[in-house]
């Protein structure tokens, strides 16, 4: 598996951005994506394992020159490689069809923010994980997971909690001392 670096470190392309890209470049892009990167980050793009990319501005790639750094050299400590396999023309092929995913209109979901926060609290959501810089480390940090994450995702990751762990989670269940076993009898 090749190592994740900083995209800061990044080589400068060897071939230039093309200027005008054909509808056969694009389709291209987006086989390559589907390959490439769609098992993390989705067909669509709207995440999954990975950030999702249907955005119109990305975290990690501002521009494209950046994007292009991202998707060669991956993102250090994260779960982002490098595409040590794609050609530096390949590579902008993949910038342009990550870049018209970013064009697709947002998911608007009904809600009520104020509620979600007191059921988030109520289910002492934060003893595990980190909102604005306040809860516990155990699981994922969740500020701004709406951006990175599709409702699906979301939707899956509540509802089905240990189905689709981010590397490097383990699914726990807390309990009272009580219930637990040891060997198939009560330990108090």
């Amino acid at each position: 598996m090749p190592t994740s670096h900083s995209s800061a470190n990044a080589p400068p392309p060897q071939f230039p951005q093309p200027a005008n890209l054909t509808p056969q470049d694009l389709t291209r892009g987006k086989q390559l994506f589907e390959a490439q990167c769609a098992p993390c980050h989705g067909i669509q793009g709207t995440g999954g394992k990975g950030a999702n990319l249907a955005r119109p501005a990305l975290k990690h790639a501002a521009c494209d020159a950046a994007l292009f750094a991202t998707i060669q050299t991956g993102i250090e400590n994260t779960g982002m490689p490098g595409a040590w396999q794609m050609t530096d023309r390949e590579v902008w092929l993949v910038v342009a069809h990550v870049r018209s995913l970013g064009r697709v209109a947002v998911d608007k979901l009904s809600g009520d923010p104020v509620q979600d926060k007191a059921l988030f609290a109520a289910q002492s959501c934060g003893g595990c994980h980190i909102v604005d810089g306040v809860g516990g480390n155990l699981g994922p940090e969740l500020t701004e997971v709406g951006a990175r994450r599709s409702s699906e995702r979301l939707r899956q990751c509540l509802l089905e909690p240990g189905k689709a762990l981010p590397d490097g989670f383990v699914m726990i269940r807390a309990c009272p001392t009580r219930w637990l076993r040891l060997g198939g009898h009560p330990r108090e």
